[in-house]
């Protein structure tokens, strides 16, 4: 639905990774990347904007991360866990 929404094609930097990926061993606990309930989308900008307004508009979309520091790397976390999360890296 985001996808349509937005109406651009959307870059993934991050969706499932296995519990031994090297970002996950150092955690206590499985979290949504593990369990593949979360896209990382690569975007800047007045984009981004855009994807965290349908974001935070969309029913399914309750957890909603948002890095946009440095020049390059910067990303969209959107994932449907039960409770509404939303942060910013």
């Amino acid at each position: 639905d985001i996808r349509r929404i937005y109406d651009k094609p959307m870059i993934l930097s991050s969706a499932y990774q296995d519990k031994m990926h090297p970002t996950k061993v150092k955690k206590k606990t499985i979290g949504m990347h593990t369990i593949g309930r979360v896209v990382d989308i690569l975007v800047m900008g007045a984009d981004a904007q855009k994807i965290l307004a349908i974001q935070c508009n969309h029913e399914k979309a309750s957890g909603v991360g948002n890095n946009q520091r440095g020049e390059s790397g910067r990303f969209i976390h959107m994932d449907d866990r039960r409770s509404v999360t939303m942060w910013s890296y």
